[in-house]
């Protein structure tokens, strides 16, 4: 009986596992990948570490080519306070890790684990997994984020390991295996000890540690010795001229640094108690005069390379200046690097791409010397960082080498000792700051034909578009031929296949035609262009299906640069290249689409010049990436850049102009030949000055006399608060209804002002009690600001409240998301403005009715955004990128200031839910499912030709598409529709019509006889 009753118990319970397996609801296996893609990325490195096999010892690392050791990953720590592991030969992310918002200072591999600093934070990595194997605080106090430094030490009797950790307050000395806490010794940083920065070298008879307090413009040298961590020596140092610590490189006596006039200044780490400048005399053996532009050490032993505009010398200098300086000239743009025995020299001319040569020498007879030429396309811009690693051929009888280098638009590169390189990361694009979606041109013949003309003008128009169809094909091919790359695995890596990227379902490409020469708009309009400019410079355009890059290219610099006033000389100036305005945006206009066939469309792209701070403006083609004539700068600073609503139909061109105001209040148009629309007569607009918390409004207008356009001041709004974040509507968004339907039969009509702008400020809460002494509550202010009168439509205040805020601004309502300081929880509120209940109060409407309401949000938020469809017939949804990876699709309904606490019949019959205080999280609600995606830093939606269907990019640190549908797909068919099944019923009924309709004729025939 006993056996019976344990077969039949296990039995129920697979009977139940059997019954829950239909209460599961999951994402298919086969639907991955099908409708949206996603690319990880890490970002502009800032450190590398090539990583060796297990049991390989620091010294060995630092003398590879006796050690004998191959790399297998490389490790990085990038701008995005990322640190990751690479693998060397196919390029993928093997682990990675998103540390806190502090840049990382330094990492190091000692006796066989990964080192990183930040924060004041020291972390001890595995290299294999990135499990972290302990965390020590070098900052007694985390107060703010403080500068800090790394560096590994070994003995070369005992093989012991020691790593260095230090920040301008604190120095430890730890055990690289245990974590143990060798020794530790205070330093004296200063006044503006949490704006310090700090610097140290380990030398073979000691640490030498370097402090600099900028606002005092004194520096400290601490000496220390390895074993004991007794202070050898201590001396403070003027140097008011100093700014920062990285114009300075720390070699193994020599401390060099570079003051505001590009003159060299020499300390003695031993025995120096002031810097000495370098004599023009000693100056002139190196065989340049200066000014200098950068100093860097590179070889170990006092050698640095001092950089100008002009080129570069190697030099071992003396900080004594007891000899000159004996040096090596090189060209301007090359770097110099030393592994181990070997030395890497790397020569570019111009702005980078075809002019890059690698030349490889040693002492060793183990390693060959050789030339080689690295070629990558010029949209990369110049080499910025060379890493070199060697390693052991098969049989050990030789040895070769792989480098690893970035170029100006932060990708990563791998070239082996042939000069083929081995891959290519788009680490650009962890780096977008604007995005733009461009219809793809179709190709329906009968788009050609303007509907209306004659035959004639059909018939040309027909005619001159399949010429132009044809050119286009031509100069496409033509462009292919040109770009063409040298190796199969160049072309995997020029034209938007880095091995990082994963391959997308045949399915997918077949469905949407993604390939890489079927740029043409499908049936519902799915699949577009998604054209994203990067903090670096750099314009790209991404295809929607699959995520691959059809196209990049850096923004080339306006010819003339002027020098701005009060520098120094062209010698003494950085290099100048484009970077995103004061604000970090840079925004693309797309002056043309491609509805005008057979005219070319037009995008332009706002952005600055480094070095004279003056805006650019740069028009290129969208769908081929091939400029528009040069790169234009302007004289003036610019207020504020506008489209014109409507293209110009006068000429011919139907450009949307670009009106630009400058500081002067002078007006502008781009292209200058634009014509303005027919019965253009005036535009307003409005500007943020963050700076001075001051709100602006002008207008804009035609004068009769000499058509031209003014600007006059309207209106002026201080905030006195400081300026967190602005929301307004999307001009093209599509409002359906413009009221709502009660359950009384009433008709509550919507506020749609399209000028409304939602503005959130920060200010010290004064109402709400501190909850301990030294600690202070803020409020966040929400203001609705009409953007054409300048009035305050609507203000709340939150107290005890404070950001990161995220505001979302669509048709008559706001949604913003905020933290709670008293309650200590993520809030969204919604606003909702109505104008009234009846017809005539919706026309004298100057006050609009809000109704306002708080929910409770279990998850924080980084980003909000809305679907946008192209009637807006389809419902809303409130997209809400969580802290936690996932992107969360949040219907509308639920924020709803109106969801009453009791139901009636007539909320029933509106549609209302009840009012609960939390905001549901749902799993199916994540639209990326598994794929995490941190540090979001935008979201944009793009309606499509299915009204029950948007697109949805996001763009931060990792990429991600996909497609979302508030209303579920109400216009299209399932793809597992049954189409036999309905074909043979209509086939059935049909017959059976005719059937039925004989048999009641001779039924009715028969009648009449009977």
């Amino acid at each position: 009986m006993g056996i019976n009753k344990n077969k039949f118990s296990f039995c129920m319970l697979i009977f139940l596992l059997f019954l829950q397996m239909y209460s599961v609801l999951a994402l298919y296996e086969d639907e991955i990948g099908k409708h949206d893609w996603t690319r990880q990325f890490v970002g502009r490195v800032q450190h590398l570490e090539f990583d060796l096999p297990a049991g390989t010892t620091t010294r060995q690392r630092s003398q590879q080519l006796q050690g004998g050791s191959s790399s297998r990953r490389l490790f990085v720590a990038t701008d995005h306070n990322v640190l990751a592991a690479i693998g060397l030969k196919s390029s993928r992310i093997i682990w990675r890790h998103f540390l806190e918002d502090a840049p990382v200072n330094g990492i190091k591999l000692c006796d066989g684990a990964l080192f990183s600093m930040s924060n004041g934070l020291l972390r001890s990595w595995s290299t294999s997994r990135g499990i972290l194997n302990y965390e020590i605080s070098v900052q007694e106090q985390l107060e703010a984020k403080f500068a800090g430094s790394l560096a590994c030490h070994e003995d070369p009797d005992d093989d012991r390991s020691l790593v260095f950790a230090s920040t301008a307050r604190r120095l430890v000395a730890v055990a690289p295996l245990t974590g143990a806490l060798e020794w530790a010794a205070n330093l004296d940083a200063g006044s503006g000890e949490n704006h310090s920065e700090v610097t140290s070298f380990p030398n073979p008879d000691g640490l030498t540690v370097v402090t600099f307090d900028p606002t005092a413009g004194k520096m400290r040298l601490h000496r220390f010795g390895t074993e004991s961590g007794v202070a050898k020596r201590t001396a403070t140092v003027k140097a008011e001229w100093l700014t920062s610590l990285q114009r300075c490189a720390i070699s193994v006596s020599t401390l060099a640094c570079l003051d505001p006039a590009g003159s060299i200044r020499l300390l003695s780490l031993s025995s120096g108690s002031d810097f000495k400048p370098l004599p023009p005399s000693l100056a002139e053996q190196l065989g340049h005069a200066g000014p200098w532009q950068s100093v860097e050490e590179i070889g170990g032993q006092d050698l640095f390379q001092l950089t100008t505009n002009s080129g570069a010398v190697v030099a071992m200098l003396d900080a004594s200046l007891a000899t000159g300086p004996t040096g090596e000239s090189l060209p301007a743009g090359s770097l110099l690097r030393y592994r181990g025995q070997v030395r890497f020299l790397l020569r570019q001319q111009g702005d980078g791409g075809g002019g890059v040569t690698l030349e490889a020498s040693s002492s060793s007879s183990l390693v060959a010397s050789n030339k080689i030429s690295l070629s990558f396309a010029s949209h990369h811009g110049r080499v910025s960082q060379l890493y070199p690693v060697t390693f052991v051929r098969k049989g050990g009888s030789s040895y070769g080498y792989r480098v690893v280098m970035t170029t100006r638009d932060a990708d990563l590169h791998a070239f082996d000792d042939t000069g083929e390189r081995q891959w290519m990361r788009e680490e650009s694009l962890a780096g977008i700051v604007s995005v733009e979606a461009v219809d793809l041109p179709s190709a329906d013949e009968d788009e050609l034909v303007t509907p209306g003309g004659s035959v004639f003008s059909s018939f040309a128009q027909r005619l001159s578009g399949q010429v132009h169809h044809f050119i286009h094909v031509l100069q496409h091919l033509m462009l292919c031929w040109r770009a063409r790359p040298a190796s199969q695995a160049d072309s995997l890596g020029e034209f938007g296949y880095p091995d990082e990227a994963p391959a997308p379902p045949a399915s997918a490409a077949s469905s949407s035609g993604s390939g890489a020469g079927s740029l043409i708009r499908d049936e519902f309009n799915l699949h577009k262009l998604l054209v994203v400019a990067t903090k670096d410079g750099k314009l790209a355009a991404l295809d929607s299906a699959t995520g691959r890059s059809v196209w990049r290219l850096m923004i080339p610099m306006p010819a003339a640069a002027a020098v701005a006033e009060g520098t120094a000389a062209d010698s003494a100036r950085t290099e100048a290249r484009i970077e995103p305005l004061a604000d970090g945006q840079m925004p693309l206009y797309i002056q043309r689409t491609t509805a005008h066939f057979p005219l070319e469309p037009m995008a332009t792209v706002l952005c600055r010049d480094s070095s004279t701070g003056r805006p650019v403006l740069f028009s290129f083609n969208p769908i081929t990436g091939i400029g528009i004539g040069l790169a234009q700068r302007l004289q003036s600073r610019l207020l504020q850049a506008l489209l014109v609503p409507q293209p110009s139909h006068d000429n011919g061109q139907y450009i949307r102009p670009l009106m630009l105001l400058s500081d002067t209040l002078q007006v502008t148009l781009y292209p200058a030949k634009t014509a303005l629309p027919h019965g253009f007569k005036s535009l307003n607009l409005y500007t943020i000055d963050r700076d001075n918390r001051l709100l602006q409004g002008y207008r804009l207008r035609l004068t009769e006399q000499q058509q031209q356009m003014s600007a006059i001041s309207t209106w002026r709004l201080a905030l006195h608060e400081p300026i967190l974040v602005t929301a307004a509507r999307r001009p093209t968004e599509q409002v359906h209804s413009v009221g709502r339907v009660l359950g009384n039969r009433h008709v509550l009509y919507k506020y749609l002002n399209p000028n409304l702008l939602a503005v959130a400020t920060l200010a010290k809460d004064m109402v709400t009690p501190a909850p301990q002494i030294g600690d202070a509550y803020t409020q966040i202010t929400i203001w609705l600001i009409d953007t054409v009168s300048g009035r305050v439509v609507a203000s709340a205040t939150h107290h005890h409240s404070s950001g990161p805020v995220s505001l979302v601004h669509s048709e008559h309502w706001l949604v913003y998301s905020l933290w709670n300081q008293k309650q200590r929880r993520f809030q969204l509120s919604v606003w909702e403005l109505f104008a009234g209940n009846g017809l005539r109060d919706c026309m004298n409407a100057t006050q609009p009715i809000v109704g306002k309401q708080s929910y409770i949000l279990p998850a924080p938020v980084q980003h909000l955004a809305v679907s946008q469809t192209e009637r807006g017939i389809t419902a809303k949804s409130v997209l809400l990128a969580l802290r936690s990876g996932g992107i969360m699709e949040l219907s509308k309904a639920f924020l709803d200031p109106r969801r009453p606490f009791d139901m009636t019949p007539e909320f029933q019959e509106e549609g209302l839910m009840p009012y609960h205080p939390e905001v549901p999280m749902s799993t199916q609600a994540i639209v990326n499912y598994n794929q995490s995606l941190h540090r979001v830093e935008g979201m944009v939606t793009v309606p499509t030709g299915l009204e029950s269907t948007s697109l949805l990019f996001v763009h931060g640190t990792d990429l991600f598409c996909t497609r979302v549908q508030p209303s579920k797909m109400f216009d299209v068919l399932k793809a597992d529709f049954d189409y036999a099944f309905i074909a043979a019923v209509t086939i059935g009924m049909i017959i059976g019509s005719f059937v039925t309709q004989r048999l009641a004729a001779r039924k009715a025939l028969f009648r009449l006889w009977s």
